[in-house]
């Protein structure tokens, strides 16, 4: 009795460790994950089937395989060598921006192969050839002035080309321009000649302005002058006026030497008052008592 619940409870964990494994050899086996961003191209013994896999979970055959490809916006970095309109050899870095289209992702798949095909044999053809087609067109001096229209041309360009079907290129933008080291050399002294110029023609301007404002200054000076003296010749007193209206109170003095006598005139005011008291008391001696009494 003992043996037979002792095999019931082992035959039970068999069963159920059977179907553990089983469980995990379906899942192993039988499910996949699409990772984000992506879709699941799906391939049994090599035949590619006609509906893909969006992102997440899925339960698939044992025999199908998934591949992904990438749907996110992707970037290229790409360097092309190229010449000016003007013959100039230049070196241009571009970044381009694009992603693959889901509309038409299984032809796609199967007549390119997954996104490393997809961007050497869809994308880098058409970026180059849109850069060779587009610099052509510039002066090499205009392109270093014009990169951004430069790179809109260039992008305009690039989704012409392409296969629309499959690809759409975002945006493309010029990160550098490389001349040789001669040219560059030259556009720099350039750039400075024009600059010192400029420089120099504000310098001018300045000068003008300020003499201008000397002239317009004297001119008003010279017309105040003429007011002034009309004035004056026409009303006499005014000299007097104006006169009083600067004098600060003191009398003047005069300096000079052995020839030119120095003359104090408050002085000589005070000294002249004196003399003819003096004299006043010489012809009458009483009123020179009457002085000394006061």
């Amino acid at each position: 009795m003992k043996n037979s619940r002792l095999s019931l409870i082992i035959n039970k964990k068999i069963v159920a460790l059977a179907v553990i494994g089983l469980a995990s050899m379906v899942y192993m086996f039988c499910t996949s994950v699409v990772g984000t961003g992506k879709v699941g191209v799906l391939t049994t013994f090599g035949k590619i089937q006609p509906k893909y896999l969006n992102e997440g979970l899925h339960v698939v055959s044992p025999f199908t395989l998934v591949h992904d490809l990438n749907i996110r916006e992707q970037k290229l970095d790409e360097e092309s060598r190229s010449y000016t309109r003007d013959i100039q050899q230049t070196a241009i870095n571009v970044v381009v921006g694009y992603r693959v289209k889901t509309q038409n992702i299984i032809k796609l798949y199967q007549t390119i192969g997954d996104n490393t095909n997809i961007e050497d044999l869809l994308v880098l053809p058409v970026i180059r050839k849109s850069i060779k087609s587009e610099i052509g067109k510039w002066k090499a001096t205009e392109l270093i002035a014009h990169r951004e229209k430069a790179s809109n041309r260039i992008l305009k360009v690039a989704n012409s080309l392409v296969d629309s079907r499959y690809i759409e290129i975002m945006d493309v933008s010029i990160t550098y321009i490389k001349y040789n080291d001669t040219f560059e050399k030259a556009i720099e002294d350039k750039q400075i000649a024009t600059q010192e110029a400029i420089k120099a023609k504000n310098m001018t301007v300045k000068i003008k302005e300020e003499a201008n404002q000397k002239v317009i200054t004297a001119k008003a000076e010279a017309q105040a002058m003429k007011i002034k003296s009309q004035a004056l010749s026409k009303n006499k007193n005014l000299v007097a006026y104006e006169f009083v209206q600067k004098w600060d109170g003191k009398l003047p003095q005069v300096t000079g030497n052995d020839i030119m006598p120095i003359l104090d005139l408050g002085k000589s005011l005070k000294s002249s008052s004196k003399d003819e008291e003096e004299n006043i008391n010489l012809r009458d001696p009483s009123l020179g008592h009457l002085n000394d009494q006061g």
